[in-house]
């Protein structure tokens, strides 16, 4: 008996031991050799092979006799995180639209209202710069002041004027890989109203981002019951108007893609977003990320979902 409880004495002494490494502290102790991925989200960085390492080294983290009782541990991918950013409301501010087109590193995704002014020239001269296409589908917000613009979509709309305005913004333009919402805060609640979209979506094989312009969202969920291929925005970078903000909020982009492997940011046509981004995205790479299209992301987010672990290059994930 004295064996059996100092047996189970050691093995709880052993679980408090590993929990903190467990947890993922963004560290390792130096002199570690290959790395092991053991699943979940818990994760740490490892600067020295700029990749994203989840969990830590099975044989740092777990004396020999408890390796066996693990899944076989599956080795960690040797890249760097990938972070999307998509530029929303692209089309409408010629003159902005057309600086965040010419002067951010492709492959930054622009997302076009279907409603903006010379729409199909100016999607072709975004796609000529290497920019990968979303279509900004207007969606009713909860603010009845804020206006979606012209052929959005809203709760009180039956389900023949929805098909009508859904159809309408689809062809707007064509070429785009995908459809994101631009406001939405009470549609993105409407689970009749997102049938319909997905619907749509499903018979034109488009990827879908959801903006979460609300926690409550059920956008992206629903997406998934289509079998599109979705994901959602992580951070937005000027939701509110101050350099500081902005500066503050791309640093968080940074925080997510080394703690989740990828990161989804979104942000405007606006002066000061477009100046804190001509600085930022040139070292990015020096930083440790790599720069990916949304869709890109969205295909490695659903891989690693689906239980494939293995880091997928992105050149191999073009559609």
């Amino acid at each position: 008996m004295k064996k059996i409880i100092h047996g189970l004495l050691f093995a709880v002494f052993l679980s408090l031991a590993w929990l903190p490494a467990a947890r993922g502290e963004d560290r390792y102790p130096d002199g570690f050799n290959d790395i092991y991925w053991l699943g979940g989200e818990d994760v740490s960085y490892d600067p020295h092979r700029a990749a994203l390492v989840p969990l830590q080294d099975a044989r740092v983290c777990f004396p020999p006799p408890l390796i066996s009782l693990l899944p076989e541990a599956i080795k960690a991918p040797d890249a760097k995180p990938l972070i999307a950013i998509v530029i929303d409301d692209m089309g409408v501010d010629l003159k902005r639209s057309e600086r965040a087109v010419k002067n951010l590193k492709s492959p930054v995704t622009m997302s076009y209202l279907a409603y903006s002014p010379h729409i199909g020239a100016q999607v072709a001269a975004a796609k000529k710069q290497g920019h990968e296409i979303f279509l900004h589908l207007p969606w009713e917000p909860d603010n009845a002041k804020a206006d979606p613009g012209p052929n959005h979509m809203s709760v009180t709309m039956s389900k023949e004027q929805l098909q009508k305005n859904l159809l309408e913004n689809l062809g707007g333009f064509d070429g785009y890989a995908g459809v994101n919402n631009h406001m939405g805060s009470k549609f993105s609640r409407y689970r009749g109203g997102i049938e319909i979209v997905m619907a749509e979506l499903k018979k034109r094989g488009v990827f879908f981002l959801d903006s979460r312009t609300t926690a409550d969202s059920i956008a992206e969920k629903v997406a998934r019951e289509y079998d599109i291929p979705a994901t959602h925005r992580d951070v937005f970078l000027d939701h509110v108007e101050k350099p500081e903000y902005v500066a503050a909020a791309l640093r968080e982009v940074e925080k997510i893609a080394l703690r989740k492997g990828s990161a989804v940011a979104i942000g405007h046509p606006k002066d000061m977003t477009l100046e804190a981004l001509e600085a930022w995205l040139p070292a990015l790479e020096d930083r440790g990320f790599q720069l990916a299209p949304l869709t890109t992301v969205i295909k490695y987010r659903q891989a690693r979902a689906g239980g494939h672990l293995a880091h997928l290059e992105p050149d191999k994930l073009e559609k």
